[in-house]
Formats: C-alpha cells, structure tokens, sequence
C-alpha cells in the first residue's frame, strides 16, 4: 500500500507499524515518482518524530544505489538533511564512511568529466552525486583540488558545467596553498563568472583558520562588496553548518555594517541558522535580540533562525544516536 499514489499529493503519508519496512521490500514496484516522494517526505518525517534517523539511512542506502537519476538525487537531499542536522562532529567520520560506501561507486564511475555518449541522467547527476560524496572520499577530494590548479592554468580543465562543482570542493578539503592559489587568481581574472566561481570557493573552506581567512574577504577593497556577498551567500548554502560564518559576522558587524545598504544587514542572522546547539540559540539571540529592532525583516529573520537551531538542537537529541546505531550494521 502506497499511500501517495503516483507522488502527487500535497500530503506527507506517515507509515506506521511495518507498512515502511513492507514498502522497502516492495520498493521496486513503485514509480520512479512514488520512490523519489517518499525519501523526499523522509526528511519531513524525522523532523515529525515518525521516522527515525536509523530508518532514514537505511531509505538513503537503499535510493541512493538505485537506478533513476531522480531518485538517486532525493537520496542524496535526504543525506545532506542528516549529515547536517543528526551528525556531531564526533560521528561525521562514520557518516563519511557510510556515504563513500552508499555513493562513492557511483561518484568515481561517473568521474568530474563528462564521458562519450554517456546518458542525459548521468550529466545532470554528475554534480549532486560529487557534490555530497566527494568532500568525505579523500580519492575524490585530492582530484577535486588537482582539477582547481590545473583550471586556473588552463580554462578548458575543466568541463564548464562543472567548474563551480570542483571549486568549492577544492576550497572545503584544501589548505593554505590551495587558498593562496584560489585568491591570487580571483584578483587576477577579469572575467566575472570565473571570479565568482573563485570567491564562492574561498568562502567555502572547513579549516576554521582558513574559514576566518576567507571570511575576511568581506572587507577586502579588492573585491567589490556586493560581489563578495553574493559569493558568500552561494557558499552557504553548501556550507551552513560552518561556524565561522556566524562568527566572523557577529565579530565585526560594525566594520561589515559600514560596507553594504542600509536594511542589508537585518538579512545576516540567517548565516547562523545551520547551528545546532542551545548554547548557539542563547549566543545568537543575545547578540541580534537588540541589534534586529534597527533594520527592516531582522526581527522575523531572527526568529525563524532561532526556531531552525532549536528544532535542530530537539532533533539531534531525540535522534541523536541514529549514527551509533546504524554503524554497526554498515555492510
């Protein structure tokens, strides 16, 4: 029994009993819409309570190595919704692991250039496969960054459907070299898609001291304002987990301030909505509680901010053992 026949309606069904481990079973009569709807309400689901995090991973394993590219892409959204909001920093090596092994074939089979007469599904899986996969696989990592030196020697390195894919993959596992190489040539460039492409991967960085470097671009007079801030919201949505976003910001909000339009700033408490913990609600709240009252639509940008690290901060203790749990059925 599927209760969304064809996945049309606006409802999420909620299986209860064994009716979603029957489903499981019988997953391959379903339509390529039924499948794809029922992982995309997975995400709905857990946050409900009705599902656990254990069961959501185990729906990624099964859709993210089936064989519609739609399908397998609503597994990976599921995967990002659970590394984002149930994994801790102490178990995202776990998560890697399971994510090399769900996607990472896949990944390395389709490769970061397109392939002769290769299928319409696997071009436009190419980048939401490698996207999700590519930054826990070391293998897929290292070329991700080989690719983002050769590209800023030589354009046609990289297939252009597929220089921002690579770029910021380069900027989330790279070191300092990597960001030397990525800046140098940002300011160099005079073509604005490359150099927008260049600064989004300088703000997609994870070690914290480079995260802060890049941050720090904001400011730099050798960008302009408005492009640094766009590339940084086409960052973020890669990267919202980031701590030092919300860091850097809350830190010299005065001197940011100065920089941008007069209500621009009552948009910046969304940077802090990836966060999962009461202490960063408490932080957060009291550094915009004030701060908000003075630019237009930062009151209700705050409070859907504050709302989004308190359901996550809920969330992540209610399920918060769904990593643990599944680790040791991992096959």
């Amino acid at each position: 029994m599927f209760a969304n026949a064809c996945g049309r309606g606006y409802y999420v069904p909620d299986y209860r009993g064994d009716l979603l481990a029957r489903l499981a079973t019988h997953r391959n009569l379903l339509t390529t819409a039924e499948y794809a709807s029922l992982v995309y309400d997975m995400r709905a689901l857990v946050r409900a309570g009705s599902v656990s995090g254990a069961q959501a991973i185990e729906w990624i394993r099964m859709a993210g190595t089936a064989n519609d590219r739609h399908v397998v892409l609503a597994a990976i959204e599921l995967g990002e919704f659970v590394r984002d909001t149930l994994v801790t920093d102490v178990e995202g090596p776990k998560f890697s692991a399971f994510a090399r092994e769900v996607v990472g074939p896949r990944a390395r089979a389709l490769g970061f250039a397109p392939k002769a007469n290769e299928s319409d599904d696997d071009q436009l899986m190419r980048r939401g496969v490698l996207r999700f996969v590519a930054r826990e696989d070391p293998q897929l990592a290292a070329q991700a960054r080989k690719l983002a030196f050769a590209w800023i020697k030589d354009r046609r390195a990289i297939d252009p459907g597929m220089v921002e894919t690579v770029l910021v993959l380069a900027g989330q596992t790279g070191d300092a070299a990597m960001f030397d190489a990525l800046l140098a040539e940002a300011k160099a460039t005079s073509d604005g898609l490359d150099r927008r492409n260049l600064m989004t991967a300088l703000f997609s960085f994870s070690d914290p001291t480079l995260a802060r470097k890049g941050m720090a671009l904001l400011l730099d007079p050798s960008f302009d304002t408005r492009e640094s801030w766009t590339a940084l919201r086409n960052s973020f949505y890669a990267n919202a987990t980031r701590r030092e976003t919300s860091d850097y910001i809350m830190g010299n909000f005065d001197t940011l301030a100065k920089t941008v339009g007069r209500d621009e700033p009552g948009r910046w408490p969304g940077y802090a909505s990836g966060l999962c913990s009461e202490k960063d609600r408490t932080e957060v709240e009291a550094f915009w509680k004030e701060r908000a009252k003075n630019y237009a639509g930062a009151d209700r940008e705050l409070a859907q901010t504050l709302e989004g690290i308190a359901l996550c901060t809920r969330l992540r203790s209610a399920q918060g053992n769904a990593i643990k749990q599944f680790s040791g059925a991992t096959r």
